[in-house]
């Protein structure tokens, strides 16, 4: 396990993921005006970092009390995005999270938060929540868990 001192240095912005093998807790998916409140069911988690894993990459999850280590396999382009936000680094042109990231600025939205709803077939399925400059909610976004997690670490949300 990682020390907490190390947790404080190399973790990136939280994330709520919901326990890997424990169904589809769907309850409460309302964005409260305090959507840093974890939502009941959900377990809070940060990134600890993202492993190389052969042809694939690791990007490995860890709760606060360092109880919960949920390993998600993500692809290179993902887990170089993810790699380059947690350690503050750009691409001379954007990447495809960075894209995203310009259109909802550009639409005058933010990432409220993220979440990792289900495993399906070896997959994560994630959730990207949304709120509009009106201060009204998106419909939540299906996302792959690898990219909610990237959108989530450079808007700082959980």
């Amino acid at each position: 396990m990682l020390a907490a001192a190390l947790l404080v240095t190399v973790l990136g912005g939280p994330l709520a993921a919901a326990p890997p093998l424990g169904g589809s807790p769907m309850a409460d998916l309302s964005l409260q005006p305090h959507a840093r409140v974890t939502p009941k069911g959900f377990l809070q988690m940060f990134v600890a970092g993202v492993m190389p894993n052969g042809d694939q990459h690791t990007l490995v999850l860890v709760n606060p009390d360092e109880e919960v280590l949920l390993p998600v396999g993500v692809g290179l382009p993902e887990a170089v995005s993810i790699f380059g936000r947690l350690e503050k680094k750009t691409a001379p042109r954007p990447l495809t999270h960075d894209l995203l990231d310009h259109v909802v600025t550009a639409l005058g939205a933010e990432v409220v938060r993220v979440q990792i709803d289900d495993l399906k077939d070896g997959a994560f399925i994630g959730t990207v929540f949304l709120r509009g400059k009106d201060g009204k909610d998106i419909a939540p976004l299906d996302a792959r868990a690898s990219d909610a997690v990237a959108i989530a670490l450079s808007a700082q949300a959980p």
